[in-house]
Protein backbone atom coordinates (compact mmCIF):
# COMPACT_ATOMS: atom_id res chain seq x y z
CA UNK A 1 0.00 0.00 0.00
CA UNK A 2 1.51 3.18 -0.91
CA UNK A 3 1.29 6.58 1.09
CA UNK A 4 -0.10 9.65 -0.50
CA UNK A 5 2.18 12.48 -0.38
CA UNK A 6 1.17 15.47 1.50
CA UNK A 7 0.82 18.45 -0.13
CA UNK A 8 2.25 20.87 2.58
CA UNK A 9 5.20 18.22 3.50
CA UNK A 10 9.06 19.35 2.75
CA UNK A 11 9.44 15.53 0.50
CA UNK A 12 6.06 17.00 -1.80
CA UNK A 13 8.06 19.94 -2.43
CA UNK A 14 11.34 18.19 -3.04
CA UNK A 15 9.63 15.84 -5.62
CA UNK A 16 7.69 18.94 -6.95
CA UNK A 17 10.77 20.84 -7.53
CA UNK A 18 12.78 17.98 -9.21
CA UNK A 19 9.77 17.69 -11.49
CA UNK A 20 9.06 14.20 -10.95
CA UNK A 21 5.44 14.76 -9.82
CA UNK A 22 4.41 15.77 -13.34
CA UNK A 23 6.42 14.09 -15.32
CA UNK A 24 7.91 10.99 -13.91
CA UNK A 25 6.57 7.39 -12.89
CA UNK A 26 6.43 5.37 -10.22
CA UNK A 27 10.23 4.60 -10.50
CA UNK A 28 11.28 7.84 -10.70
CA UNK A 29 9.44 8.97 -7.81
CA UNK A 30 10.53 6.34 -5.48
CA UNK A 31 14.27 7.01 -6.76
CA UNK A 32 13.67 10.61 -5.74
CA UNK A 33 12.04 9.36 -2.65
CA UNK A 34 14.97 7.70 -1.67
CA UNK A 35 17.48 10.64 -2.43
CA UNK A 36 15.55 12.99 -0.42
CA UNK A 37 15.60 10.49 2.67
CA UNK A 38 19.21 9.87 1.85
CA UNK A 39 19.85 13.88 2.04
CA UNK A 40 17.85 14.63 4.84
CA UNK A 41 19.43 11.96 7.25
CA UNK A 42 22.75 13.43 5.84
CA UNK A 43 21.60 16.54 7.26
CA UNK A 44 20.40 15.51 10.53
CA UNK A 45 23.27 13.96 11.55
CA UNK A 46 25.28 16.69 10.39
CA UNK A 47 23.26 18.62 12.76
CA UNK A 48 23.77 15.82 15.79
CA UNK A 49 27.74 16.18 15.24
CA UNK A 50 27.77 19.73 15.98
CA UNK A 51 25.35 19.38 18.62
CA UNK A 52 27.04 15.64 20.37
CA UNK A 53 29.56 14.50 21.18
CA UNK A 54 30.59 10.51 20.15
CA UNK A 55 32.68 8.41 20.87
CA UNK A 56 34.11 5.16 18.82
CA UNK A 57 34.32 2.29 21.21
CA UNK A 58 35.54 -1.23 20.54
CA UNK A 59 34.11 -4.23 22.62
CA UNK A 60 36.06 -7.97 22.27
CA UNK A 61 33.08 -10.42 21.22
CA UNK A 62 32.39 -11.81 24.99
CA UNK A 63 32.14 -8.18 26.00
CA UNK A 64 30.15 -7.67 23.07
CA UNK A 65 27.98 -10.47 24.11
CA UNK A 66 27.59 -9.82 27.70
CA UNK A 67 26.27 -6.22 26.99
CA UNK A 68 23.84 -7.78 24.57
CA UNK A 69 22.70 -9.81 27.18
CA UNK A 70 22.07 -6.86 29.78
CA UNK A 71 20.41 -4.66 27.49
CA UNK A 72 18.48 -7.69 26.12
CA UNK A 73 17.36 -8.32 29.52
CA UNK A 74 16.30 -3.97 30.40
CA UNK A 75 14.51 -3.76 27.51
CA UNK A 76 16.76 -1.33 25.73
CA UNK A 77 19.83 -1.03 22.67
CA UNK A 78 23.11 -1.79 23.52
CA UNK A 79 24.33 1.66 23.00
CA UNK A 80 21.52 3.13 25.01
CA UNK A 81 22.09 0.24 27.68
CA UNK A 82 26.15 1.43 27.80
CA UNK A 83 25.21 5.21 27.99
CA UNK A 84 23.18 5.00 30.66
CA UNK A 85 25.28 2.47 32.69
CA UNK A 86 27.91 4.99 32.09
CA UNK A 87 25.70 8.11 33.13
CA UNK A 88 23.48 5.91 36.21
CA UNK A 89 26.83 3.95 37.62
CA UNK A 90 29.10 6.89 38.90
CA UNK A 91 30.31 4.86 41.70
CA UNK A 92 32.33 1.99 40.00
CA UNK A 93 34.80 4.40 38.44
CA UNK A 94 38.12 3.58 40.17
CA UNK A 95 39.94 6.60 42.11
CA UNK A 96 43.69 4.70 41.86
CA UNK A 97 44.91 7.43 43.88
CA UNK A 98 42.52 7.53 46.80
CA UNK A 99 43.52 3.38 46.41
CA UNK A 100 46.68 4.16 47.15
CA UNK A 101 46.19 6.32 50.14
CA UNK A 102 43.73 4.07 51.84
CA UNK A 103 46.37 1.02 51.72
CA UNK A 104 49.44 3.58 52.72
CA UNK A 105 47.05 4.36 56.14
CA UNK A 106 46.22 0.90 56.24
CA UNK A 107 49.32 -0.27 56.59
CA UNK A 108 50.68 2.71 58.60
CA UNK A 109 47.62 2.35 61.02
CA UNK A 110 49.47 -1.34 61.12
CA UNK A 111 52.68 -0.81 61.98
CA UNK A 112 51.90 2.24 64.44
CA UNK A 113 49.75 -0.71 66.36
CA UNK A 114 52.93 -2.80 65.98
CA UNK A 115 55.63 -0.39 66.92
CA UNK A 116 53.73 0.41 70.34
CA UNK A 117 53.04 -3.37 71.08
CA UNK A 118 56.57 -4.05 70.70
CA UNK A 119 57.80 -0.93 73.16
CA UNK A 120 55.46 -2.34 75.60
CA UNK A 121 53.26 0.15 75.29
CA UNK A 122 50.27 -2.07 75.14
CA UNK A 123 49.00 -4.84 77.25
CA UNK A 124 50.16 -8.26 75.73
CA UNK A 125 46.56 -9.66 75.11
CA UNK A 126 45.09 -5.95 73.62
CA UNK A 127 47.92 -5.53 71.59
CA UNK A 128 47.95 -8.89 70.03
CA UNK A 129 43.87 -8.69 69.37
CA UNK A 130 44.64 -5.04 67.99
CA UNK A 131 47.15 -6.19 65.77
CA UNK A 132 45.26 -9.04 64.70
CA UNK A 133 42.10 -6.79 63.46
CA UNK A 134 44.59 -4.50 61.96
CA UNK A 135 46.00 -7.44 60.03
CA UNK A 136 42.76 -8.64 58.60
CA UNK A 137 41.11 -5.41 57.47
CA UNK A 138 44.53 -4.73 56.10
CA UNK A 139 43.98 -8.49 54.54
CA UNK A 140 40.09 -7.17 53.57
CA UNK A 141 40.90 -4.07 52.43
CA UNK A 142 43.64 -5.50 49.86
CA UNK A 143 41.90 -7.98 48.55
CA UNK A 144 38.75 -5.21 47.76
CA UNK A 145 41.30 -3.27 46.44
CA UNK A 146 42.91 -6.12 44.16
CA UNK A 147 39.25 -6.70 43.18
CA UNK A 148 38.55 -2.97 42.06
CA UNK A 149 41.84 -3.30 39.47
Amino acid sequence: MKRKIKKGSTIYSFLDKQGVLENGNDELIEIAKKRYWSDFRKEYKKIKRKESKSFEIFFNFKEAEIINSEASKYHTTPPNYIKQSALLNKKSIVDHVAIGEIRELVIMHHNTLLAISEENGLAEPIGGQLLNQASLIEKRVLEFFSLLK
